[in-house]
């Protein structure tokens, strides 16, 4: 990537290794777990109370952080892949969630890149979008416009992988990520193994993460029925644009030949008047199985997210457990990552609510046209068979290829929209009683002592902030789009 000296070291971390930090509106740091510190390599005392963009690399556009802030100030979570640079000069690249927290701030978890393929394209477009930037640089002096104008440039990039928003680009990955990742690491030890309240929360994590692989094992058929979505989405629009094509074959073939095919043409004007009524529920059919789709692939995103954060907690209370110890500050940290999760559930729950009242209707819907296009077909069907010993002048000839084609396609469509029907059947809504039974036993464990009082290194850096001694971080509560150090690898993430 552009910035980057070829000579520069990359230190690599393990794929069973995942990190986290939670920062305020300014973007200080105020929890982070011990692989955060080692992979920064600073001290933890240098990392508590200050801004997150020490570890920026300047080969993220600022365009990455614009679509960021855009994210997360609309409530949602942003997932990204970023290169990070540390202490010492070395970088290390890594796939970063942000979560905003209800009580605000932000959650950033961190893993190791799993579908590499994945990640060199998107720096290639990170690449892309950097030059960009430093060209409108030489005109532009305002950084707001230029990150603005970066984003944009990012967006058009992404759209011409296939993707139409970011948010459908970051639904697709993270699933991806997540399902790699678990299926390349050694399985989570559901034992426990600390003592007291660490044990306590052991035990319910563990339970929050058992309850979440039946939710984990959804994602596979949730994939395939997005797939499914998708083919009959294009099946129909090719039978819609046939239906069109036979329409205007048709008044050609009657303006051209006249009375003598008016009577062989009529049963196709029929059919004509019969499709024109169904086309315009193909088209709304069409439009609902796009909006399912898009929710399967939220659905997908927040279940993947929920299990990256499940395991977060579950590998931070293990490095807890080998100090054998739960201070203040890792008190915190739980209750700030059971926060999330809580999120996480409900947004899930939230999501599966929709998708099974959507799939009601879809169904329905699906059910309702395949009743509708079997008159139509059955038209066509004994129309085409009429003509196997009817004399067929060179356009007839034609005319009747076309409807055998539209035929075998509508009745292929049929057959696909009658599968998907018994597909959408499938999804139901899980219950969550249970994970959030675990989450609320987790913050209860984890908010004993007074433990989300901050600590005094903390509240002395936010204080210094305020006095405008650290020029890096802004004063506003929320940071403008214009700041493009604000973003995961320097101030959330």
């Amino acid at each position: 990537m552009n910035n980057v000296n070829a000579a520069e070291p990359f230190h690599e971390f393990g794929a069973d290794q995942l990190f986290f930090s939670v920062t305020d509106g300014k973007g200080v740091i105020q929890e982070a777990n011990q692989v955060f510190v080692d992979l920064s390599r600073y001290g933890s005392e240098e990392l508590m109370g200050a801004p997150h963009n020490v570890i920026r690399h300047p080969a993220m556009p600022g365009g990455t952080f614009h679509a960021m802030w855009s994210t997360l100030q609309s409530g949602q979570p942003f997932g990204a892949y970023v290169r990070n640079r540390a202490k010492d000069g070395s970088r290390y690249d890594v796939y970063a969630t942000v979560t905003p927290l209800p009580n605000g701030g932000y959650l950033s978890v961190r893993s190791r890149p799993m579908c590499i393929d994945v990640r060199d394209v998107v720096f290639e477009i990170y690449e892309n979008t950097l030059k960009h930037e430093e060209e409108l640089r030489e005109t532009i002096t305002a950084r707001r416009e230029v990150a603005a104008a970066g984003a944009e440039h990012l967006l058009s990039l992404v759209n011409e992988a296939g993707f139409a928003s970011y948010s459908e680009f970051q639904n697709a990955i993270l699933p991806m990520e997540v399902l790699t990742r678990e299926a390349e690491t050694p399985d989570i030890e559901m034992g426990r193994t600390a003592n007291g309240k660490l044990g306590d929360l052991q035990e319910n994590v563990h339970g929050v993460f058992r309850e979440l692989d039946e939710w984990m094992r959804g994602l596979e058929p949730l994939e395939r029925l997005s797939l499914m979505l998708r083919r009959a989405r294009r099946r129909l629009g090719r039978d819609v644009e046939m239906t069109a094509s036979i329409v205007g074959y048709i008044e050609k073939l009657r303006e051209e030949l006249g009375d003598d095919y008016e009577e062989v043409l009529e049963p196709l004007r029929q059919w004509a008047e019969m499709r024109n009524d169904i086309n315009e529920r193909v088209e709304h059919l069409q439009d609902q199985l796009e909006d399912f789709d898009g929710q399967i692939e939220q659905s997908r995103f927040t279940i993947a997210l929920a299990r990256l954060h499940t395991t977060m907690v579950v590998q931070f209370i293990d490095e807890l457990s080998e100090k054998d110890e739960l201070d203040g500050a890792a008190q915190r940290g739980i209750r700030l990552l059971a926060d999330a999760l809580d999120v996480d559930i409900l947004t899930m729950w939230e999501t599966a609510e929709k998708l099974t009242i959507l799939a009601a209707t879809v169904n329905s819907d699906i059910e309702t046209l395949v009743s509708q296009l079997q008159s139509p077909l059955e038209i066509m069907v004994g129309w085409r068979e009429s003509m196997a010993d009817h004399h067929q002048s060179d356009d007839l000839k034609e005319l009747v290829q076309s409807v055998n084609s539209s035929t075998l396609g509508a009745e292929a469509a049929i057959k696909e929209l009658i599968s998907l029907s018994e597909q959408v059947k499938e999804v139901k809504t899980v219950s969550t009683d249970d994970l959030m039974n675990y989450i609320e036993q987790v913050r209860e464990l984890a908010d004993l002592d007074g433990a989300l009082e901050p600590t005094d290194e903390v509240e002395a850096a936010e204080g210094a902030v305020e006095e405008g001694v650290d020029k890096d971080v802004p004063s506003e509560d929320a940071p403008s789009a214009d700041e493009e150090a604000d973003e995961p690898g320097e101030r959330t993430a």
